[in-house]
Order: structure tokens, then C-alpha cells, then sequence
């Protein structure tokens, strides 16, 4: 039964195309941050350039992916996908030449192009699911799938700036992280089911996608889960370096991203009784129990253990909210609604990382645990509170357009 259910999302006509190359666009937000710093520093900058330099641009990405998102609705994805592909691709490649001990300005403003024009390419894969999936128990494990490979951005996307870096030098690991957004967004966009969005060009009854309050509670849930996870990678590279160094906190992380992987594949690999909804409260739950114990930890054997078996039900629970905004979007607002919720993950890693850091800098990695178990419980809280607006999810809607022929070519 599992293997028929992975088995079917891959015949599926013209997943392949949207699934590869969504992932090689979002390849970059595991990628940009690092070629940054390895650009700046190796020229002998500081690392607090480097994080300011990073930080702008991840900032533009928080606020142009609304934007660009609410206009593919109104417009379709063509019209969106095309330009910001050639435009990231430019910015990137700017950035990547300009001397990085020079003035900083033209730096900020390079990178912030960056982030202004990444194109919005996996909220806009997840709004072609339904259409080009026809089948409701495979559709569940196409958003299994995705949320697994969206691990390998975190696990893949880092090792690649290395990797390029150490091959070809820091310039061309910047370029690289814009081309492969080009490309990427380029490649979906050119795809049939994307090039048959034509958005919805009637406005006077349209509304934003926050006027959806399951939408709203998942943006904030999503938000402070976020923040959550963010402090736990910093809170793991402290708790790594003190007894191993690097090495030991590569594969911590790698440990916890693979955990996933597997939680998400298994999770779409069969059905499991229950509402979306429920689904989504225990996820959140055990996930935050698993991060308290991670507080009294110091073994780098038994932390390695509980990230793991917590990783486990990352994947699940990202498939069931992310399904869950699909159907709870309101009607020509489905990629709109995606894209709040990764700003909302976007702000909380910014800002989970800057709780994490100041916690682990002034108390240990313990309190960094800590700042994660916080922001879990209201993450748990929100979902518990906001129970009755996430049932609207849990039933098919009319909100989306209608499905593509499913022997279209990709």
C-alpha cells in the first residue's frame, strides 16, 4: 500500500516537472544565507556584516511574497513566475560582484532586490496540487511529499553553497543561489498546469486571504512553530560545539531534517483516520512535548534521539496545515494564503534566531530549548483555541478552479 501511494504521485502526469522544479527554486533559501556570509568573510569582513547583509534581503522576501502571490490570484502564474526569474537571476549576480568589504549600501540595496524579486515558486506549486491530482488520497500524499523534500532545501541547500564555493570560489556560490531561482521558477512557469492559471480578474468581490480566519490562525501558529524551530538549530550548534565542534552539529541537524523526511514520507505513504484538524493539535502537541525534553538534555547521544523522533512529526504536520490552507483560502486567494504563511515562517526564523542566539549567549543551550518550548506551547495554545476555524479545512471546497485534464503534458 505505501509503495502504491508514492508510486501513484509520481505517475502522475507532469508532477515530476512541478515537484523538481519547484524544489530548485526554493533551493536558494537554504543556500543564499550562506554564500553570503562565505563571501563576506572569506574576504575578510565580519559576520555581522554578512547576517546584515542576509537579514535585508530575507526581509525583502517577507515583503514582496504577499504581493507577488495576491498578483499571480489576480493574474495567473506567468505573469508573476517569468519576470521575477530573470530579475532574481540579475539581482544575484550584482550582488555577487560587488566588492564585499566595499560601501555597504549597494550591497544592501543588491540583496534587497534579491528578496523583492524571489519568485514565490513552492506557494505557487502547492496551488497547482489540486488540479493536476485528481485522486483525494494521493492529493494527501502529494503534500506529504512536498513537505518532505522540503527538508533537502535545509539539508541540500547549504552543502551546495559549500560545495560551489570550494570549487568555483564565493562568487559564483551568490550567482548560483540566484540562478537556480531563475531557473527553477522558469522551469514551473513554462509547465502546462501553471501556464493554464489565469488568475481571476473580476475584483470587486475579491478579498485578501486574511479575511479567512483559519488562514489567520495558521499564519500565527505557523509564525511562533517557526520561531520555535529556529531557536532549536541554534540551541543544537551551541550544545554541538561545546563537546565536538561543527562536525557534530552538521549532523545533529542532519539528524533532525532526515527524521522528517521519513516522517513525511511514511505520513503520506497510507491514510490515517481523523479530521485535518485533530491532526494538526496532536502534531503540535507532541512536537512541543519533544522540545521540552530537550531542555534538561547535555548527552549529544540523547538529544540526537529526541530531535530525531520530533522530526518525525515535522513533515506530517506542515502536510496536514498546508492542506489545510489550501482548502480553507478563500476563493481566488489560494496562493495569497500560502504566502502569508511562509512570511509567517520567514519573520519567526528571523526572530527565533534571535531569541535562540541572545538565550544561549547569556544562559546556555539549555535556554534556547527553552525559547522553543515557549513559543510551542503558544503555538499550542492557538491551535487549541482556534480548533472550531481549522474544521473548516477538514472538507473539500469549492474555492479552487477546475482541475486540468489529468493526461496533460507537463
Amino acid at each position: 500500500m505505501r509503495q502504491t501511494r508514492l508510486l501513484g504521485v509520481v505517475r502522475v502526469p507532469g508532477i515530476k516537472r512541478l515537484l523538481s522544479f519547484a524544489l530548485i527554486a526554493e533551493l536558494p533559501n537554504g543556500m543564499t544565507a550562506l554564500a553570503i556570509v562565505l563571501r563576506v568573510t572569506q574576504a575578510g569582513g565580519s559576520y555581522a556584516r554578512a547576517g546584515l547583509i542576509g537579514g535585508v534581503g530575507a526581509l525583502g522576501i517577507g515583503i514582496s511574497a504577499p504581493i507577488w502571490s495576491r498578483l499571480i490570484d489576480r493574474r495567473g502564474q506567468t505573469l508573476v513566475l517569468v519576470p521575477t526569474a530573470v530579475a532574481v537571476t540579475a539581482s544575484a549576480f550584482v550582488l555577487a560582484v560587488l566588492p564585499p568589504r566595499g560601501a555597504i549600501l549597494p550591497l544592501l540595496l543588491a540583496s534587497l532586490a534579491m528578496g523583492l524579486t524571489q519568485p514565490p515558486a513552492m506557494v505557487s506549486a502547492r496551488t497547482l496540487w489540486p488540479k493536476v491530482v485528481h485522486d483525494p488520497l494521493l492529493l494527501e500524499t502529494t503534500y506529504s511529499v512536498e513537505s518532505s523534500m522540503n527538508e533537502l532545501i535545509f539539508i541540500v541547500g547549504p552543502l551546495l553553497a559549500i560545495i560551489v564555493n570550494a570549487a568555483f570560489g564565493p562568487v559564483a556560490a551568490v550567482a548560483g543561489s540566484g540562478l537556480l531561482a531563475g531557473i527553477g521558477a522558469l522551469g514551473l512557469a513554462t509547465s502546462h498546469a501553471s501556464r493554464r492559471t489565469h488568475g481571476r480578474r473580476e475584483t470587486q468581490r475579491s478579498r485578501g486571504a486574511l479575511h479567512s480566519a483559519a488562514v489567520r490562525l495558521l499564519v500565527v501558529t505557523v509564525f511562533m512553530m517557526v520561531i520555535a524551530f529556529a531557536s532549536i538549530d541554534v540551541s543544537t550548534v551551541a550544545a554541538a560545539r561545546r563537546d565536538s565542534g561543527n562536525g557534530a552539529a552538521g549532523v545533529l541537524i542532519a539528524v533532525w531534517g532526515i527524521g522528517s523526511m521519513i516522517g513525511g514520507l511514511v505520513f503520506g505513504a497510507r491514510s490515517w483516520a481523523g479530521r485535518r484538524s485533530t491532526k494538526i493539535v496532536v502534531f503540535v502537541t507532541g512536537i512541543t512535548a519533544l522540545t521540552a525534553a530537550l531542555v534538561p538534555l547535555s548527552n549529544l547521544l540523547a538529544l540526537g534521539a529526541v530531535l530525531f523522533v520530533g522530526g518525525l512529526m515535522y513533515a506530517p504536520c506542515f502536510s496536514c496545515i498546508n492542506q489545510a490552507v489550501q482548502r480553507s483560502a478563500i476563493a481566488g486567494a489560494a496562493t495569497e494564503s500560502f504566502a502569508w504563511v511562509a512570511t509567517g515562517a520567514l519573520v519567526g526564523a528571523a526572530i527565533g534566531s534571535t531569541a535562540g542566539g541572545y538565550a544561549v549567549t547569556d544562559s546556555g543551550f539549555a535556554a534556547g530549548y527553552a525559547v522553543s518550548t515557549a513559543s510551542l506551547v503558544v503555538a499550542m495554545l492557538v491551535v487549541f483555541a482556534g480548533r472550531r476555524s481549522l474544521r473548516a479545512g477538514d472538507q473539500e471546497t469549492d474555492a479552487e478552479e477546475a482541475p486540468l485534464p489529468t493526461a496533460a503534458p507537463a
